[in-house]
């Protein structure tokens, strides 16, 4: 995990800091990785000789970021997930050179919208989990600044040194599993051989991902595998429907997931947050939907809710969803 880490901030953010760099990192403290980012990031300010390392160890309000913090000038900025919406949608942040998300897949209208309030920001994510100790892809700067589609910012980037990438079982449209090896990834869970068994393939780790590499070798991260819906014999991507569904004015969260239904084995259901002031309208989301995606993807009912139930790292906590919807009627 270490010679993992000093790689990745060697290869990937090193040669972009100068004597001038700040850098502002959100974290929580108990995370180990954390900890650990923050050693990291004190190494490399020493080696560059240039102390202006801002560490926020808590998450606080964000008038603290853009009254107190942003005035003082960090240049690079790695959000929590958490609070990277929130920041997208407040003020401008057009001083900072590099912004970079993790922890979830960011929509790309978040993206594109935090992307026209910095235009000379680069827009970044990756891509990585525990096990991998965590960072498995990230999207290489000059990359981000040079391609000329959207593709890359659709994607967790390409993987890092010593990290190999296969899919198994590729489907039709090119998504399969994710399986990942190299030196990063975790010799196996304490005292669960069973588990342990069972997430290995061959040498490789069973990451859980759905995912597609696309000609150019960026890995785009499709669903959890235990997330994707059949429903008619048709595989749907949560994810896709969720970017569809927050393209709505009137939808400000969403989470889509899959019900018993007799007739087709699972039904697409939408899970919906209203936007201030907006109410919902099954029959325009129904609309809207149909427009960019194909029937079955559509959801057949949808709920609405004051919030969706997330995990301490503000992850959507879909098994919930799905128990609490379970025991009642379809709307």
């Amino acid at each position: 995990a270490a010679l993992t880490l000093d790689l990745y901030w060697r290869c990937v953010f090193s040669s972009w800091f100068s004597d001038r760099s700040r850098f502002l990192s959100i974290q929580w403290l108990w995370r180990k990785f954390n900890i650990l980012s923050i050693t990291y990031l004190i190494r490399l300010e020493l080696r560059l000789q240039c102390f202006n390392v801002i560490i926020c160890l808590v998450i606080v309000f964000l008038f603290f970021f853009y009254d107190i913090l942003i005035p003082r000038g960090p240049k690079h900025f790695i959000p929590f997930g958490i609070v990277a919406q929130g920041l997208a949608h407040g003020r401008a942040l057009d001083q900072l050179r590099i912004f970079i998300c993790g922890g979830a897949p960011v929509p790309l209208d978040l993206l594109e919208g935090a992307q026209r309030q910095m235009p000379t920001t680069a827009m970044v994510q990756g891509y990585g989990m525990t096990e991998t100790a965590p960072i498995l892809s990230f999207l290489h700067l000059p990359q981000a600044r040079t391609m000329a589609t959207v593709g890359p910012l659709r994607s967790s980037g390409k993987p890092l040194v010593g990290v190999e990438v296969r899919l198994l079982d590729p489907g039709p449209d090119g998504a399969g599993e994710l399986a990942v090896r190299g030196p990063n990834v975790f010799a196996g869970y304490l005292d669960r051989p069973a588990d342990t068994a069972a997430a290995f393939e061959g040498g490789w780790f069973r990451t859980g991902d759905m995912a597609r590499i696309d000609a150019h070798g960026f890995l785009h991260i499709v669903d959890r595998l235990k997330d994707i819906i059949i429903t008619g014999g048709e595989n749907v991507y949560s994810t896709e429907v969720e970017t569809t569904l927050l393209a709505h004015l009137s939808i400000s969260e969403a989470a889509v997931i899959g019900l018993p239904d007799p007739h087709w084995g699972e039904r697409v259901v939408a899970v919906v947050v209203p936007a201030p002031g907006a109410t919902p309208d099954p029959e325009k989301l129904s609309l809207h939907c149909r427009q960019l995606l194909g029937g079955y993807k559509v959801p057949r009912d949808y709920r609405v809710v004051d919030a969706l139930p997330k995990s301490a790292l503000g992850k959507t906590l879909k098994a919930e969803l799905r128990a609490m919807f379970k025991r009642g009627p379809a709307n």
